[in-house]
This record gives structure tokens, C-alpha cells and sequence, in this order.
């Protein structure tokens, strides 16, 4: 595609997205409708919202009616809606990111690096096993070439679900190929539900045995599923709100499963950054398949919140607050940490605490290098994705820069939580593999722990002399505190990465290191160039299997 035909295609949707209006039903009571119509222009004079409960009808779907997603002919390349024009929308604008970036080019030395202790790079460590367990979709299995593809994923006991920009795969666990389907195909049975489906999520309620999936629709709406059971290939529930009044976009929504509620968290903007929102909805109700509850509050201008998702015990021992981590002052050096009883005192969530990561932040994220002639984007500083809850302790993680000895590149830093205390337990700046290739980068890190204490974080690996593949870092609950084993490959790049959009090239947003339900192993669904001849743009994903001895249950 010549750069002319995509910036025509940018403008067109830019014309599209402006002219859109905001369409949505509000009940404040069963059967009582408040309002139909358009949103009136100011609507968000205050982040606060103090809005009573939501509610919302059912629309029941069965997956075997779904086509399965293709590429049709005559489709054009996309970009995510929710970023068409130069960098992904972030708290801050772009040039400060320019600014940001080119003074992380200059940092010095920086302290507390951890560029893992095994020499050569990691190999299974005992009682570990590690292996590429399968591909998810790619550029081809999706009906949109949308770019990029912001892999989300979640393991059920006998399942795996996979989402991307614009499409959802229901996975086996006997390596079977897996079914692949259209997103806007399944949710235009909401007839609520505004199509062009992107910013995918999807989680799994290990105590209710159900499915969660979530997507962004045109910057306006929420489209959420429900899974009548724990088989994904059964009935769902649908169900679609407003989430923007008065000319908002809404960006960069995550989930995570609370002990009440489904929440969800994601980014304001008018132009730039307005605030952050947050939803609950009642999970009782989508797992009935009832009238949906749905509480609306804000973290205000801490951006980017996160919902802790609760594994184990932590979803039946916990007490009624949703525990949320956000971007804080945005600067790297903190994180904002949250607490909201929405179904019970209601209101918006209360900050409770503002950590420093430890060892204290690192720099802006740098555009990351690969073998062909365009670099990555790196994004920023965010919470990329929902936080890991289990045994008391959250889980999270971020993209840093830091110079380790030989110059500028990105890493990750990585917090385990105590959610009682709000205070880090430990935490590190991780480099990986530094020790070996001082130029490798690690980007968009994504972290989780099991019921052993058991920590591995997955990422997208890249330096100029290779290509974009999946990797991790992991520790047993033995290790001394805030180390990690790093560099075993999972997926290599097969060719350099290439898209429509020019450089930077958009790679992604977010990568997904989940847990099993058995509550000791690991699955990891992220992205890399994968070897594909559309000629529009190359993408792949891939599921890598992380197996422990760690013992759960009687006789451990």
C-alpha cells in the first residue's frame, strides 16, 4: 500500500470517528429508561460520576453460529481506532514524548540493574519446563490486517482463549489447531453493540467457572461477553454501554475478575488526556445472564487503571474491595494504587498509597530496534496490563529504559504487591540478557505468579542484529528477592517486521503472561514477525507453555 493510499485511508477514518455520535440507553432502575439519544455535549463537566447502578439487557449468543474469521477480498489495512494518527494516545502528548525519549538516549550508568544471573541465558530451570506450545492467530487470520494486534489471553481448565485486533481463537490443551473467529460477527447479535471491535480482553473466573471478554467499540461503547459455563464454545451473554459522553474517546480498556465484579479500566480523551474511568459490573448478573449492573466511577487523572484479577483463594478470601493499580504521576517512578467497594459504599475509588518501584523507575521507553530498516514503537511508561492477585500479593509490570553499561535500552520493572499493607514487597529493573548482547531491548513485559511464589514475566525480545520474538524471565518462590533467571527464547522473529503505517512501526500495546487454574503453571501469549506474504504487514502470535513442580493441594 503507497504511503499516499494510507494517509487518505487515515483521513477517512478520522472523518468517520469525528462524525459518530455517542448513542446509549441508561436504566437507573430495572425498566425505568432515563435517557435515548445523543449524549449532550459537556456531559463530563467533573471526573467524578456518582451515578446510581447501571442496567442493561441480555443478548444471548452461541459461538457455534459465529462465522469463522477470514481475510475477504477487497479488505484494506486498519489501524487500531483508537490510535489513527502518529503514536498510541498516552497521558502525556507527543512532544513531551520526544523530549522524554531523547533524554533517555543520554542517561548514564544506571543502578540496580538486573540483567539475570545465568550465564549463558536461561535454560529450564530445575523444575521448570518451557516450551512453544502453539501459534495464535496473525495477520492473515484477521479480517481487518489490523495493525497492531494487542494479544490478550486467558486458560481455563480444559481451554485457552486468545483475542487480537479483530478476532478471538478458543485454544485446546491437547494441542489441537484452534478455532478462530470474527469479533464483530459474534457481537452484532448486540444490536447495541457499534461494530469495528478493537482493544481486546478476555479473563477467566476460576471460583465461577466462566469467560470474560471485553472490546472497545468505536472509542464509544463497552462490548462485554459472558460465558454461560467453563466451556468457551458454548453460550455467551452479551452486552454493550456507553462509555463516552460529550465527544470522549475511550481507550485502552482492561479487565480483571474481583470478588463481586468484573472491572474494567480505561483512558479518557478529547484531543488529550481528560481522566480515567472505571466500571463495575456485577458479575452475578452476566453469569445469570440477567439484567447487567454496571457502576461507573474515576481514578481521575491517575491514568491507565488496572484491575487486579484474583487467582486461588484471593477470589473467595478477599473482602468486597477491587484493588486497582494506575500510572500514578505518570513519570515512572511510582504507581498509584486504589480501592473501590462498588456495590457496596459506592462513589469512586480511593487511593490508598503511591509506591516507588523498586530499585525507583526507570527512564522513558525508547523506539526498539530489529534487523530491518524501521525501529518499534515502545510506548510508555503504563501499566500494560491487569494486575496478577493471588496469596495476598499483586503482580505487575512495566516498560523502563535504562542504560545497564553500553547504552540505552528498554527493560521492564516488575513490583510483587502486598495489597493489606499497600507497600512493595520486592520488586527489580530487569535488563535481559545484557550480560550477553548489550543491545538487546525488552518491551511491552507482562508478569504473573503462582500459588508457590512462582514468578515469570513474558516479552517481546528484539535488538538490530535479529527480529522481534517472545521471550521470559522467571524466579522460584526460593529466589532471593527481586533477581531473575532471563533469556529463554520462546518464538523467534522470522523476518523483520513491516506494516503500512511507516516508522516507528506500531508493534503492540500489551503481551499476556497468564496462570493455569491448576494454580502452578503458565501460559504466555505474545507476539513476533512472523514469515507472511501479504505484502501489508507480518505479525504472528504464540502460546509458550511454562510447566512447575511447584505442589498444590493435599500432600503439598
Amino acid at each position: 500500500m503507497s504511503r499516499k493510499s494510507t494517509v487518505w485511508l487515515v483521513a477517512a477514518l478520522i472523518v468517520t470517528l469525528a462524525a459518530a455520535g455517542t448513542i446509549y440507553v441508561r436504566m437507573d432502575t430495572p425498566g425505568t429508561e432515563e435517557i435515548t439519544g445523543s449524549a449532550p455535549a459537556g456531559a463530563k463537566v467533573s471526573r467524578g460520576w456518582g451515578l446510581a447502578p447501571t442496567v442493561y439487557a441480555p443478548i444471548p449468543a452461541a459461538i457455534g453460529n459465529t462465522a469463522s474469521a477470514i481475510i475477504e477480498p477487497g479488505h484494506v489495512p486498519m489501524f487500531d481506532p483508537g490510535k489513527i494518527v502518529g503514536r498510541p494516545e498516552s497521558p502525556i502528548g507527543e512532544r513531551m514524548a520526544r523530549r522524554l525519549r531523547r533524554r533517555a538516549m543520554r542517561q548514564h550508568l544506571t543502578v540496580g540493574v538486573d540483567a539475570g544471573y545465568s550465564v549463558p541465558p536461561m535454560l529450564d530451570p530445575p523444575g521448570v519446563s518451557i516450551t512453544n506450545y502453539q501459534d495464535g492467530p496473525d495477520a492473515e487470520d484477521n479480517s481487518g490486517f489490523s495493525v497492531p494486534p494487542d494479544p490478550e489471553m486467558a486458560a481455563g481448565p480444559d481451554h485457552l482463549m486468545t483475542v487480537v485486533n479483530s478476532v478471538f481463537a478458543i485454544h485446546d490443551k491437547v494441542g489441537g489447531a484452534p478455532t478462530i473467529f470474527d469479533a464483530d460477527a459474534f457481537f452484532s447479535a448486540d444490536a447495541g453493540c457499534p461494530l469495528g471491535l478493537f482493544d481486546p480482553d478476555v479473563a477467566y473466573d476460576e471460583d465461577a467457572g466462566r469467560w470474560i471478554q471485553s472490546w472497545d467499540a468505536g472509542g464509544t461503547h463497552a462490548c462485554v461477553g459472558f460465558s454461560d459455563d467453563s466451556d468457551p464454545n458454548g453460550t455467551w451473554f452479551l452486552y454493550s454501554f456507553a462509555t463516552a459522553f460529550g465527544g470522549e474517546f475511550f481507550d485502552f480498556p482492561h479487565i480483571g475478575v474481583g470478588p463481586e465484579c468484573i472491572g474494567m479500566g480505561a483512558n479518557m480523551f478529547t484531543g488529550g488526556f481528560v481522566g480515567s474511568d472505571v466500571w463495575c459490573m456485577k458479575k452475578a448478573d452476566g453469569y445469570a445472564g440477567a439484567a447487567l449492573t454496571v457502576v461507573m466511577g474515576t481514578t481521575g487523572f491517575s491514568s491507565t487503571p488496572q484491575f487486579a484479577d484474583l487467582k486461588g483463594s484471593d477470589l473467595t478470601s478477599t473482602g468486597p474491595e477491587h484493588h486497582i493499580f494506575t500510572d500514578d504521576l505518570f513519570d515512572g517512578q511510582t504507581f498509584g494504587m486504589f480501592e473501590w467497594d462498588a456495590l457496596g459504599a459506592g462513589g469512586d475509588p480511593v487511593e490508598v498509597a503511591t509506591p516507588a518501584w523498586t530499585p525507583g523507575g526507570g527512564g522513558f521507553p525508547i523506539d526498539t530496534l530489529q534487523s530491518g530498516p524501521d525501529s518499534l514503537q515502545a510506548n510508555d511508561w503504563r501499566i500494560a496490563t491487569k494486575a496478577t492477585q493471588r496469596n495476598g500479593s499483586a503482580w505487575i509490570a512495566a516498560t523502563v529504559s535504562a542504560n545497564p553499561g553500553s547504552g540505552t535500552v528498554n527493560c521492564f520493572q516488575w513490583a510483587e504487591v502486598d495489597v493489606a499493607s499497600n507497600s512493595v514487597l520486592q520488586g527489580g529493573l530487569v535488563c535481559p540478557d545484557t550480560n550477553i548482547d548489550p543491545l538487546r531491548n525488552a518491551i511491552f513485559a507482562d508478569i504473573s505468579a503462582n500459588e508457590c511464589g512462582d514468578a515469570f514475566a513474558g516479552f517481546t525480545r528484539s535488538q538490530a542484529s535479529d527480529d522481534p520474538g517472545t521471550a521470559v524471565c522467571g524466579r522460584r518462590g526460593s529466589t532471593a528477592p527481586g533477581a531473575m533467571r532471563c533469556g529463554k527464547g520462546i518464538q523467534a522473529g522470522q523476518i523483520p517486521y513491516d506494516a503500512f503505517d511507516g516508522a516507528p512501526l506500531r508493534w503492540g500495546d500489551y503481551t499476556s503472561m497468564t496462570t493455569d487454574p491448576n494454580g502452578k503453571d503458565f501460559w504466555y501469549f505474545g507476539e513476533y514477525s512472523k514469515d507472511l506474504t501479504n505484502g501489508i504487514t507480518n505479525w504472528g502470535t504464540n502460546i509458550g507453555s511454562i510447566t512447575t513442580d511447584c505442589c498444590v493441594g493435599e500432600g503439598c
